[in-house]
């Protein structure tokens, strides 16, 4: 791995992110990572300004659906690699996956019309509390 250099990164992101650093503000949490390795997570601003939670690395965030968008954009990239196919079913790639009655693609996947249910719904039915 090339050398990098660690203080002019971490400032460099400092200045991105000085706004959310400051007490009281929501912030997020960063991690940049370079040919397989951490090379910088941090934490801005607060998980709870009620609270005052600093937000860290290890800061758990309920993002939802907002990680679907990222999976798709990497999914599309290495199928135009030919590392993987749209018409292969997840287990291929996941063979810890269970599988389903009705078999799904990875398209169907990434065009959320799989069949699958609701995963947020029955974790409700079944007595959890998601808010």
């Amino acid at each position: 791995m090339s050398s990098i250099d660690h203080v002019a990164l971490e400032k460099r992101v400092d200045a991105l992110f000085a706004k959310y650093a400051r007490a009281g503000s929501p912030g997020a949490a960063i991690g940049i990572m370079r040919e397989g390795e951490i090379v910088l997570a941090k934490g801005y601003g607060e998980a709870s300004v009620e609270h005052r939670v600093p937000i860290t690395p290890r800061t758990v965030f309920r993002i939802a659906s907002v990680t679907k968008q990222f999976t798709v954009a990497a999914v599309l990239m290495l199928a135009r690699e030919g590392k993987l196919k749209l018409d292969d079913p997840p287990q291929k790639y996941l063979p810890d996956l269970p599988a389903l009655p009705k078999p799904v693609t990875l398209d169907q996947m990434a065009r959320n019309n799989s069949g699958w249910p609701d995963f947020l719904e029955l974790l409700r039915l079944g007595g959890s509390n998601l808010d």
